[in-house]
């Protein structure tokens, strides 16, 4: 779960505004232009969404915007609410959060269970100690029917914890030991855009967006003194969920049990972004190809199905937020906003943002641009805040394109 800087110069190039303490809280325009430069990252490389056209997402912005048009020194707050739609841990404005604990793996024997709790992560260079202790602890005694793993922590990690989680867990060759034929590591993508995204369906040229993975979906062939048993995940929001989990449960293997209606952190990579106005946040670039589920449920519904391992029913396992996204509309753009002919002010801001994420994101042609176009952005938002007509908003935004 790589983190990395994102975009300054492959996608849009913008100047950051330092946040001091005690620093005055940043004009509308500034705070409405750093949450612009949130919501169309999010819009065009999130993995959660389906399209760069995801009602759901536009929702999101519809609810925070007014906190931003209330106070723009509330902006940490509204950019946090809208990326808790999310629902993905990884995705988070806590970039430099402390950590969870530092602690070992442990496990204990329970009525022929094996009981895993990873406890926390490794302190600094206490790697070796750590990885041996995480074999130890995955490692069954030959009288062992199945076992629970406990991924929780009682805190959050730091994206170095989840470097270091994920480097140690293959060397740990879980998955290897407790299959009896070769199961395969989940392939992870990232979403990927050719042409330019058309908001009409009567536009003419073609338009492609989709997935695109990244390495290939390595098999794990059983280890020489591999037992067949099931294996039980517990995760929550705070979980470093290894690709093992999801390569037993899509083989059948295992299942993945959430005690908070969260996937946790799965698989995949991050970018950091600085979206000016003194706003960093970490966003998930990268994410596994295939759907990852979770049974509700926390650690006493895991050691129930270790031990009567029967498959679960598809209505008891759903993605976190499923329910919400199933009511949003997806309606193509100028179907879902045909009647606001002047739209009230969340709704200007969001066609000033998706002109702007689109140009940013997809046109072309930005190198042969002679205006600033974050300045196009600032003069459109003034613009569209003062039209009193339909005219006036029409007028607003070809200003804008133009």
């Amino acid at each position: 779960m790589r983190l990395v800087a994102l975009l300054a110069a492959a996608v849009f190039a913008f100047a950051s505004v330092p946040s001091a303490a005690g620093a005055a809280p940043p004009s509308r325009e500034d705070a409405l232009v750093a949450l612009c430069r949130v919501w169309n990252a999010v819009r065009f490389l999130h993995p959660a969404l389906t399209s760069e056209a995801d009602a759901r997402w536009d929702d999101a912005l519809i609810a925070a915007e007014p906190i931003v048009e209330r106070d723009p020194g509330a902006l940490h707050e509204a950019a946090a609410a809208m990326l808790a739609t999310l629902h993905d841990p990884l995705t988070t404005l806590d970039t430099e959060r402390a950590g969870g604990p530092v602690a070992t793996p442990s496990a204990e024997e329970r009525d022929g269970v094996r009981i895993v709790r990873l406890n926390g992560f490794p302190g600094d260079e206490a790697y070796e100690a750590y990885a041996k202790a995480l074999g130890d602890a995955l490692t069954p005694p030959a009288g062992d029917r199945a076992i629970v793993v406990d991924l929780r922590t009682s805190a959050p990690p730091s994206f170095e914890q989840i470097d270091v989680l994920e480097y140690l867990w293959p060397q740990a060759q879980f998955a290897a030991r407790v299959v009896d034929r070769p199961v395969r590591m989940p392939l992870i993508a990232q979403r990927y855009y050719l042409g330019f995204p058309p908001e009409s369906s009567g536009a003419s040229g073609d338009y492609t967006e989709g997935r695109e993975t990244r390495g290939a979906s390595a098999p794990v062939a059983p280890a020489k003194d591999a037992r067949a048993v099931p294996v039980a995940f517990v995760v929550d929001a705070n979980a470093v969920v290894p690709e093992d989990a999801l390569a037993l449960q899509r083989a059948g293997r295992a299942r993945i049990f959430s005690a908070d209606d969260s996937l946790g952190i799965v698989p995949g990579r991050a970018a950091l972004v600085d979206a000016g106005a003194g706003l960093r946040f970490a966003m998930r670039t990268f994410a596994p190809l295939d759907p990852v589920r979770a049974a509700p449920g926390g650690f006493d519904a895991a050691v129930a199905w270790a031990r009567d391992p029967k498959p679960l029913a598809a209505s008891e396992i759903a993605e976190p937020g499923a329910a919400a996204a199933g009511a949003a509309p997806e309606a193509a753009v100028d179907q879902r906003y045909a009647s606001k002919a002047l739209p009230d002010e969340a709704h200007r801001v969001l066609a000033a943002f998706r002109v702007w994420g689109t140009i940013a994101y997809v046109y072309p042609y930005k190198g042969l641009m002679h205006d600033d176009w974050d300045a196009a952005l600032r003069t459109a938002l003034a613009d569209l805040h003062v039209a009193s007509t339909p005219l006036q908003y029409d007028l607003a935004l070809q200003k804008m394109y133009a």
